[in-house]
């Protein structure tokens, strides 16, 4: 444990190591005064004030301080806000030519798709119309080949009916004699 006395005797000092932040809290003000008192000018150790004020969110001028995360935002805009301005002016960039890159060979797959359905539709019709040339000249052939077919029967069925009559006359020819 820490003794009190001697708490008040030491102001707070970054160059002392045995000097804490808590010593200077402790410090004692007089009477009706309180620590933003003591850090508005009222007294008190110089400078701790001022640490107690900044940890309030207040400057030492009285006006609010800006929080922890926007100051890390303005340090990172001093640090790095023309190259993160030239960064974004980059992505902005790539992006158009990615949009513009991208339209182009959707048009060019649009067109090369519609060739190909054209040309497909081509393909397809000349087809239909060799089938149907096919179709035609097979039905040609066959006709031929059923009215062929039919005389060729009726030729067969003609020389048949000859061949019987000449067999019958030799048949009757032969039967007086014996």
């Amino acid at each position: 444990m820490t003794d009190p006395g001697r708490n008040m005797s030491i102001p707070f000092s970054p160059t002392r190591p045995d000097s804490t932040l808590e010593s200077t809290r402790t410090q004692a003000l007089p009477e009706g005064q309180n620590e933003l008192e003591s850090s508005a000018g009222g007294g008190g150790a110089p400078g701790a004030g001022d640490m107690l004020a900044a940890e309030d969110g207040i400057g030492p001028d009285g006006e609010p301080l800006p929080r922890e995360g926007s100051s890390i935002e303005q340090i990172r805009d001093i640090l790095f806000g023309r190259e993160m301005g030239a960064y974004e002016e980059r992505f902005s960039l790539l992006e158009r030519r990615f949009q513009v890159a991208t339209e182009a060979l959707r048009q060019e797959i649009k067109e090369r798709l519609d060739s190909l359905d054209a040309h497909l539709r081509e393909v397809a019709d000349a087809l239909g119309r060799r089938i149907t040339h096919e179709r035609d000249i097979r039905s040609e052939s066959v006709e031929e080949l059923v009215t062929s077919i039919r005389q060729h029967r009726d030729s067969l069925g003609k020389r048949i009916e000859e061949v019987e009559t000449a067999a019958n006359e030799g048949v009757g020819a032969l039967r007086p004699r014996f």
